[in-house]
């Protein structure tokens, strides 16, 4: 299934990825053949705590879009100063490239927040579903 931004809500477009709110959890989803540099990373970490406002939410990112990453993109988005103000985090992939970087970044990077990799998007949002509107 694909992820799709629901009508009610409000899709910020970059030119590396969507992303929005929807009932307490921030989506991401990267463009298609996005090539994740640290430099296009740090962007969108600034881009996303722009969007959350200081608001602690769950994070869904939809990796499906990815074509490389660098290795230093992949600790920035595990690292701390990408993990302000977010409970957890599920990942969606959809191929076997992108089911390797997810892998890496829970396994090699370690977040310091719950995260899961999913292959399905309704199965990735039930589990963030407990992480939203936390205080």
């Amino acid at each position: 299934m694909e992820l799709i931004a629901p009508c009610s809500s409000r899709v910020s477009d970059f030119y590396h990825s969507k992303m929005w709110w929807d009932e307490g959890i921030v989506f991401l989803q990267l463009k298609k053949d996005t090539q994740l540099s640290f430099e296009l990373a740090l962007d969108m970490v600034y881009r996303r705590k722009a969007l959350m406002n200081e608001f602690k939410c769950p994070l869904f990112i939809d990796w499906s879009g990815l074509l490389s990453i660098d290795q230093n993109a992949r600790r920035l988005l595990a690292g701390t100063y990408a993990l302000q103000n977010v409970y957890a985090m599920a990942f969606f992939s959809n191929n076997e490239f992108t089911d390797v970087v997810c892998s890496s970044i829970i396994v090699l990077d370690k977040p310091r927040v719950p995260t899961k990799q999913f292959n399905h998007v309704v199965e990735g949002v039930k589990w963030l579903e407990p992480f939203r509107f936390q205080s």
